[in-house]
């Protein structure tokens, strides 16, 4: 059975006899979701917040949207000097960190990076961003975003309510990460 846009936009399945009314009152339609999607999805995870997002055309845009136009200003890494007693911040031109940000991985640019954040925030659960670590020469010179739907935390062996690093698996590939070799952000609040 064809599933119609409104029916998609409502929530409902093919079948289905309930779905959720779209409410434009401030805060209901978000409030409508949550609570739906809480009734759905009680333990709900990433896998399911990204196939939402994927399925529903309306969460697919607006998360879209939110990526594609929440370009802040660029980041910069500044020093401060002492002067007379009073502190002042000065950018540092050509900071590796910088340089870093500008270029995470030869594939990205710094907007690229801001845009996987930001999806990654939206669709995770909980709101992390986690990227792959690259060291040259024990240096910092790439990050690289995971797919936050195939990370879960590791866990010792030893001691099962201790953490010790976080896991990749996509149902083929498996990487391990030690903390020192991810980089892992919880979503800041706009």
């Amino acid at each position: 059975m064809p599933q119609s846009f409104w029916d998609m936009l409502r929530g409902r399945m093919p079948g289905e006899e309930k779905g959720l009314s779209v409410g434009l009152e401030p805060g209901g339609f978000v409030t409508e979701i949550r609570d739906y999607r809480q009734q759905r999805y009680p333990d709900s995870d990433t896998a399911s917040a990204q196939e939402a997002q994927q399925r529903n055309e309306l969460v697919f845009a607006c998360v879209e949207v939110k990526a594609t136009s929440a370009q802040g200003p660029r980041l910069i890494v500044q020093q401060s000097k002492t002067s007379k007693g009073k502190t002042t911040w000065e950018e540092v031109p050509g900071h590796p960190m910088r340089q870093l940000l500008m270029r995470p991985n030869p594939d990205m640019t710094e907007a690229d990076l801001m845009q996987a954040a930001i999806v990654s925030w939206d669709v995770s659960n909980p709101r992390r961003f986690y990227a792959e670590k690259e060291f040259t020469g024990g240096l910092l010179t790439a990050l690289h975003p995971l797919n936050p739907v195939y990370v879960r935390p590791l866990m010792s062996q030893a001691n099962t309510r201790n953490q010790i690093g976080y896991v990749w698996y996509d149902g083929v590939e498996r990487r391990e990460y030690a903390f020192d070799d991810s980089l892992v952000r919880k979503a800041p609040a706009w």
